[in-house]
């Protein structure tokens, strides 16, 4: 299963007294959206662009980004439940079955020789992304 993991690489606290952090990070790809919001960070991700098609493919085959919380439908931005039983388990199978299918879709362009900038877009769902973020400024994103 793959897993988000941050992990400290640098820290240190420059002469005004102002901290630097620097983080090596695994997020699901679709997180980076969320992570640019917060401008105050330096970031730095690998590229759809630069990993050859059959290899993301291969990850998304053996191992794609799943949720590890499966929140059940309601009004606003979040969920505050669980789907549970009988809905969860179909959750994961068409969750599982949609990874496969973009997996597929991806093979057959990659086979008649689209390119990667586009043919990698269609499995970012269940891809992870692996970065740095830099910053000093991390109270508003912890809130």
């Amino acid at each position: 299963m793959q897993e988000i993991s941050a992990k400290i690489i640098k820290d240190s606290i420059g002469s005004h007294g102002v901290r630097l952090t620097t983080f090596q990070v695994r997020v699901p790809k679709f997180l980076l959206a969320e992570l640019n919001t917060h401008r105050v960070f330096s970031r730095s991700y690998n590229s759809s662009r630069a990993i050859p098609g059959y290899k993301i493919r291969n990850q998304v085959v053996a191992d794609p980004y799943t949720p590890i919380y499966w929140g059940k439908n309601k009004p606003g931005m979040q969920a505050l439940s669980d789907l549970s039983g009988f809905k969860l388990a179909v959750a994961k199978a068409i969750y599982k079955s949609s990874a496969l299918s973009a997996a597929a879709h991806h093979w057959c362009l990659d086979k008649i020789g689209l390119h990667k900038q586009h043919l990698n877009r269609i499995v970012e769902p269940y891809m992870m992304a692996d970065g740095v973020i830099t910053g000093c400024d991390w109270d508003n994103f912890f809130d």
